[in-house]
C-alpha cells in the first residue's frame, strides 16, 4: 500500500470534527517565523509546567487534591495549534503528545484518534525536518498505543520518504524491535538486514550490530539494587522536558515503572 493511500485512509477514518487538528501546509516564510515563535512558546510552556508541577507537589503534601489545579496545557494548546497552522511541525508533535491533557472533555478513544491523525501528518509532511528524530523517538510508544497494524505502514511510508539518515535508522530499529517482540521473524530479519547494510555507521545501525557506543553507560551495580538499600539517584526529564531527580522525591512514595521490549 502506498503511503498516499494509507494516509488518505487515516484521514477518512477520522471524524470531520477533528479535521482542525491537522492544519493545511503553510508557505516557507511563514514556517520560518513560526519556528522562532515555537522556541519562545516552548520555553514559556516549560516554565508554566514546572510551576504547575511545583504546585501539585505542594498541594499533595498538604493533603489537597491536585486535580483542582488547571493544567497549563489547556491554555497553551490553542497557541501551539496556531503555530501548527503556520507550518511549524514541532507544534503538531507537541499537540499529539498532550492531546488527552488538553482535551479532558473527550473520551480516551477520541483523543487517541485525534493524536494519531497528527502523528500521521508529521510522518508525511515533515519527514525531512531537522527535528524529525523527535518523532522517531516516539515510535516505540506509538507501537504500544496504536499497535503494529497501524504503525508499521506509517513507519514504512516514512522510511521511503525521509532523507534523514539517523531518523530513518531509528525508525527501522524501533520497527525491528516491535517485530521481534511480536515474533514476526521475517519482518524483523528484513528490517535488521536493511539497517545493518544501509545504515551501519548510524547510532541505531551500530546498536543493531551490537557495537557499544562511546560514552554509553555501563551496567548498574546490582549491589545498589538490593532490597533495603536506597535506590541509586538519577536525573531525567518529564514529558515536557522539565528536568528532575529521583532524590527530589525523598521521603515520598515513588513508583518507578521501567519497561521496554526485549
Amino acid at each position: 500500500m502506498s503511503r498516499w493511500i494509507f494516509l488518505a485512509a487515516v484521514a477518512l477514518a477520522a471524524p470531520a470534527t477533528w479535521a482542525r487538528e491537522a492544519p493545511p501546509s503553510a508557505p516557507p516564510a511563514t514556517v520560518q517565523v513560526a519556528a522562532g515563535e515555537y522556541d519562545a512558546l516552548g520555553k514559556e510552556y516549560a516554565a508554566a509546567n514546572a510551576e504547575h508541577s511545583k504546585k501539585v507537589q505542594e498541594l499533595t503534601k498538604s493533603g489537597g487534591d491536585p486535580k483542582t489545579l488547571r493544567h497549563p496545557a489547556l491554555d497553551f494548546f490553542p497557541r501551539f495549534e496556531a503555530l501548527a497552522a503556520k507550518g511549524e511541525g514541532r507544534a503538531l508533535l507537541w499537540m499529539a503528545e498532550r492531546m488527552a491533557t488538553a482535551h479532558p472533555e473527550r473520551t480516551k478513544e477520541q483523543n487517541k484518534e485525534a493524536a494519531w491523525l497528527l502523528f500521521a501528518r508529521i510522518a508525511n509532511d515533515h519527514a525531512d525536518a531537522a527535528w524529525i528524530n523527535g518523532f522517531t523517538g516516539k515510535l516505540t510508544t506509538l507501537y504500544v498505543d496504536f499497535g503494529a497494524e497501524r504503525v508499521d505502514p506509517l513507519v514504512d511510508a516514512f522510511v521511503a520518504k525521509s532523507q534523514r539518515t539517523e531518523a530513518v535508522a531509528e525508525a527501522l530499529y524501533r520497527a525491528r524491535e516491535e517485530a521481534k517482540r511480536a515474533k514476526k521473524d521475517e519482518r524483523a530479519k528484513g528490517l535488521e538486514e536493511r539497517l545493518v547494510k544501509q545504515y551501519p555507521d548510524t547510532k541505531f545501525g551500530k546498536r543493531a550490530r551490537g557495537v557499544e557506543e562511546p560514552g554509553a553507560a555501563g551496567p548498574v551495580d546490582k549491589a545498589q539494587l538490593a532490597i533495603g538499600k536506597p535506590a541509586p539517584d538519577f536525573t531525567t526529564k518529564d514529558a515536557d522536558g522539565v528536568e528532575f531527580k529521583l532524590s527530589d522525591y525523598k521521603g515520598k512514595v515513588v513508583v518507578l515503572d521501567f519497561w521496554g521490549f526485549w
